[in-house]
């Protein structure tokens, strides 16, 4: 009997770490793309469940796929929010120095109008912001201060 508990505690631990390390890897080969960045989004107007209107404790990565932000949240970034953005609303700017922000001192922001007509803004380091404009970096580059292009080199 205690040799059968000991390949089932076994087998248990195995399918544990299993799946730890394909948690681990998937993490791991999102956080090392070249397209993904650092972000916290929060919603201006209108009303999305999985976002609120303050600034999140924790920042998520997001990517670009044509006009959809992908946004991974959560511990593992399993959980994937995907935004259908209609148009930047404005240009990229300077974030205002939020205690809660922490993207450092010199983050930037990006409103964006999603389909549905709700209005979100996203924060990302500064160093991000060629990422964080994605397929609107036409309109959104032409609000980048003096002081932030040239780390954008």
């Amino acid at each position: 009997m205690d040799v059968l508990l000991g390949i089932f505690l076994a087998i248990c631990l195995l399918m544990l770490a299993t799946v730890l390390g394909h948690l681990l890897a998937t993490r791991r080969r999102l956080v090392t793309q070249a397209d993904v960045f650092r972000c916290k989004v929060r919603v201006t107007s209108g009303a999305i469940p999985e976002l609120s209107p303050r600034w999140p404790l924790r920042a998520c990565r997001a990517e670009w796929k044509h006009d959809v932000l992908l946004m991974h949240c959560g511990l593992w970034l399993t959980c994937v929010h995907p935004l259908a953005v209609r148009f930047a609303e404005g240009v990229i700017e300077p974030a205002q120095p939020i205690s809660r922000l922490r993207m450092g001192s010199d983050a930037v922001m990006l409103r964006l109008r999603l389909d549905d007509d709700t209005m979100i803004v996203v924060a990302a380091p500064a160093q991000a912001w060629e990422s964080l404009a994605g397929p609107f970096l036409a309109i959104a580059a032409q609000g980048i201060s003096p002081d932030i292009s040239p780390r954008r080199r």
